[in-house]
C-alpha cells in the first residue's frame, strides 16, 4: 500500500516512537515489524504523541500498519470534529442571535475601540462578561467545567473546538 506524502509527518512520530520503545536507532523503516511483546505500549505511546485517545488495535504488524491505522482514526477524528463545530456554532447562533465564523473572534462588534480610557475601560469590561456569559452556556451545555487556561483564553468557536473536542489533524 505504501505510505503516501501527506502521512510523511505521521511516519516520522512512529519511527521516533518505536526508536524509543525498542532501542533500535538506525535501520527502522516502514515496513520493519513490530514485536507483540511491546506492542500496546508502543501504541500508547504513539497515541500520547499524536494527542489521540484510542483503544490498542490488534493485528498491526508493521510500521506502515500502525501509520495507516493511525491515519484512518485521524480522519474520523476530523470528520467528527467537524461536525461538533458545526453543532456548536449552531448553539451559538440560536444564543446570540448572530451567525459567528469559526475563525471569527467572539462578539468582535464589542471590543473596545473608545479613546477615553474610561470608557475602553467600561466597553473591555462588557465585552469581557458577554464572552464569559456565552462560554458558561456553552460549560454548561457540554459538560466541560474544568478550568484551563486554553478554554479562558479561547476567543473563536475554534478554539473552543479545539479545548472542548480536540485539535484538526493536518489533512492525511
Amino acid at each position: 500500500m505504501g505510505i503516501i506524502e501527506s502521512q510523511e509527518w505521521l511516519l516520522d512520530i512512529v519511527i521516533d516512537c518505536y526508536s524509543d520503545i525498542s532501542g533500535i536507532k538506525t535501520g527502522v523503516e516502514e515496513d520493519t515489524l513490530v514485536g507483540y511483546g511491546f506492542a500496546v505500549s508502543f501504541w500508547t505511546r504513539v497515541c500520547n504523541a499524536v494527542h489521540l485517545k484510542a483503544q490498542f488495535v490488534p493485528g498491526l504488524h508493521t510500521i506502515e500498519d500502525y501509520v495507516h491505522q493511525l491515519s484512518s482514526l485521524m480522519r474520523k477524528q476530523n470528520a467528527s470534529r467537524k461536525v461538533f463545530l458545526q453543532n456548536l456554532a449552531a448553539f451559538v447562533t440560536e444564543k446570540t442571535k448572530r451567525a459567528h465564523h469559526p475563525k471569527e473572534i467572539l462578539f468582535n462588534e464589542l471590543l473596545p475601540h473608545s479613546v477615553d480610557a474610561t470608557q475602553n475601560l467600561r466597553e473591555e469590561m462588557y465585552y469581557v462578561l458577554e464572552v464569559d456569559n456565552l462560554k458558561n452556556l456553552i460549560r454548561s451545555k457540554y459538560g466541560y467545567f474544568q478550568y484551563t487556561q486554553e478554554f479562558a483564553h479561547a476567543q473563536t468557536l475554534d478554539e473552543i473546538t479545539d479545548v472542548l473536542f480536540g485539535k484538526e489533524y493536518p489533512s492525511l
